[in-house]
């Protein structure tokens, strides 16, 4: 995901709101496009498929993250017009359990709309509300061989510590 930040026109041609559950469908087209476009050079094939990231499963999943969202989680999304071209989600984060973290997750941009800022756009309202709520840090995860997500976020002062969360499958 390159981003020209700098370029301050192309940001006048998008706008950063927060999404409802009616925009499920657009933000599982958003999020399937960008899947498909970014992660064949990050899973081996015989691991990636398509299908699994098709629009009708992701519009699936949208309405049940907003089905598990708290009080402080959010849906973004970054919008030309009528059109939703990015979207990313900012909350609590329940895996860390670090007090006064926050989490951004999800953050996925059309590719038709990468490199104009969008991502960027993104993450900076995510960590503004994160920072409104009280939060004094954010988290965010990416996999380790998404080289493309990865220089994203480091390009913008994040840094890469190799954690790996594990939950437990056995009921204590």
């Amino acid at each position: 995901m390159a981003d020209r930040s700098d370029d301050a026109s192309e940001s006048l041609l998008f706008r950063i709101e927060i999404a409802a559950v009616a925009d499920c469908r657009a933000i599982a087209e958003v999020h399937s496009k960008a899947v498909i476009a970014a992660y064949p050079e990050v899973l081996p094939p015989e691991i990636f498929d398509p299908e699994f990231v098709a629009p009708d499963k992701m519009e699936t999943e949208c309405r049940a993250l907003f089905d598990s969202f708290g009080a402080n989680d959010t849906q973004l999304k970054a919008v030309v017009g009528d059109t939703v071209v990015g979207i990313g989600t900012c909350g609590d984060d329940t895996q860390l359990n670090q007090d006064g973290t926050g989490y951004i997750q999800r953050v996925y941009v059309d590719p038709e709309w990468w490199g104009r800022g969008v991502g960027t756009a993104l993450v900076n309202r995510a960590m503004e509300l994160l920072a409104e709520r009280g939060y004094l840090q954010a988290a965010l995860q990416v996999l380790e061989n998404n080289k493309k997500a990865r220089a994203f976020y480091e390009k913008r002062g994040w840094r890469y510590e190799q954690t790996v969360r594990v939950k437990s499958l056995v009921k204590s």
